[in-house]
């Protein structure tokens, strides 16, 4: 019998073998191979969804801690590599996940199937840090669907991730932090930004910067819970540098304008990448160019 976590493991690496192949265009096209591919995916997706609150399956035996605000419960990961003198600490917010199974079903549970932002932390060669939203990966009793849908970027939320990150900064003495957010988490990082004195940058991945403007184009329901970081005022003491894909179809460059017209917003577009792809293969790459405070496009 394969034990949960090499499970959990080997579900992973199919996974991402897929997705990899599906990007690059290899995979086989009559439709009986397209069904039964599309029928492992399914599997695949059950298979790693059953185990992901296992993190010792997603981090490779990372320092994982279950923080626990008044309300909520997040998972703070810590890569366990060595914290450096020079530079800025680096702290991932991940995307939405799966708030919905198709446009008008409600998922039973967000967490997503691949978290990207996690697989961006592992690459860091220092020491980096990773926090979860509440109901993600776990479930409390205050735990409802509003918190990852139409509430997903609401203060109840944004206080858990704040309460987490206040931890971690206490707990290791940080001082100076950078949050690093992917998709959703972008939102998330936009709305730190004045509760978290200790942030001196942000960078945001394929980030949702302006929630209206994303829910008209796909005509979604409105996130009438949530708050909008492109109708905020964003404290211009904080720099800030949003990487984009060109090729990004579920947030599109275009709809982040609103954010890239202020002071202290850097827009660099990446040719060729999508919402998902290219980050995780170019990400050491793009990282030692955030340290120097420039991203080549």
């Amino acid at each position: 019998m394969i034990r949960p976590v090499r499970r959990q493991r080997i579900c992973r690496q199919l996974f991402l073998r897929f997705t990899a192949c599906k990007r690059q265009n290899k995979l086989p096209k009559p439709p009986w191979v397209v069904a039964l591919i599309s029928a492992a995916v399914l599997a695949l997706s059950s298979c790693m969804h059953t185990f992901l609150p296992d993190f010792a399956a997603l981090t490779d035996g990372a320092n994982v801690t279950n923080f626990t605000d008044k309300k909520h419960k997040s998972f703070v990961i810590f890569n366990g590599k060595t914290f450096t003198n020079a530079g800025l600490v680096n702290i991932y917010l991940e995307g939405d996940g799966r708030p919905y199974i198709n446009r008008t079903k409600v998922s039973a549970d967000p967490t997503p199937l691949y978290p990207l932002a996690l697989d961006l932390m592992q690459v860091e060669q220092k020491a980096a840090f990773y926090i979860t939203r509440p109901c993600y990966h776990q479930r409390d009793e205050n735990c409802h669907p509003g918190l990852w849908t139409t509430g997903r970027y609401s203060s109840e939320v944004v206080t858990t991730v704040r309460e987490a990150i206040e931890w971690v900064i206490a707990e290791y003495g940080l001082v100076d932090i950078r949050l690093i957010g992917y998709s959703g988490g972008g939102t998330l990082a936009l709305l730190l930004a004045e509760e978290l004195p200790q942030v001196r940058e942000i960078v945001t991945v394929a980030g949702n910067l302006d929630i209206d403007a994303w829910t008209t184009f796909h005509d979604y329901e409105p996130l009438n819970q949530s708050i909008n970081p492109a109708r905020r005022a964003l404290p211009e003491s904080v720099r800030y540098m949003h990487l984009v894909g060109e090729k990004d179809t579920n947030i599109p460059p275009r709809l982040g304008a609103k954010i890239y017209s202020l002071p202290e917003h850097r827009l660099r577009l990446f040719s060729g990448f999508t919402h998902s792809c290219c980050w995780r293969e170019n990400w050491l790459q793009i990282l030692a160019q955030i340290e120097r405070g420039y991203v080549e496009e």
